[in-house]
């Protein structure tokens, strides 16, 4: 998981962070004062800042502990200096085939079929498929911004990025 240390935002700015599909929780001072302690939903007394994610923080109630070391969380995930590298999205995908179309055929770890409209010269250009179906029509562009991870097996991840 990618996160971003920030300073504190507003229930306002946090849902404008939701609506671009990240998360935001609050980050608390510990008592004595010199550190970051914990990550949790929301904070009033000592609140020091706010930690936007890629990926949602699953934080479970233990004995009224409704929170998120912070230390522990950092050692395990990586930090980012800009919030456009939380919203960089990759998709890995693998050669499947060619349809009749002679369009090149990928497919991803989910399973999802997408065609390179481009026919397999120049840059590579995805849509899904009609009913995710080797010999389906073009359907949905994949959006530009979504970066692309080409292997020749999803288990050893050999990329050839786009």
């Amino acid at each position: 998981m990618k996160f971003l240390i920030t300073d504190s935002k507003s229930e306002r700015e946090k849902r404008e962070i939701r609506s671009r599909g990240l998360y935001c929780y609050d980050l608390r001072l510990s008592d004595d004062g010199d550190k970051i302690a914990t990550i949790e939903t929301s904070v009033t007394v000592n609140n020091v800042g706010s930690i936007i994610t890629n990926e949602q923080i699953i934080i479970v109630d233990k004995i009224n502990q409704n929170y998120v070391d912070y230390e522990s969380f950092i050692v395990n995930n990586e930090q980012v200096d800009k919030i456009e590298e939380l919203l960089e999205k990759v998709l890995t995908i693998k050669q499947i085939g060619v349809d009749n179309w002679d369009r090149p055929i990928y497919k991803d770890e989910k399973g999802t079929v997408y065609k390179d409209v481009n026919l397999g010269t120049g840059e590579i250009s995805l849509c899904t498929s009609v009913n995710n179906d080797f010999y389906g029509e073009p359907y949905v562009p994949i959006r530009p911004e979504v970066k692309l991870n080409i292997v020749d097996d999803f288990k050893k991840s050999k990329s050839k990025e786009r």
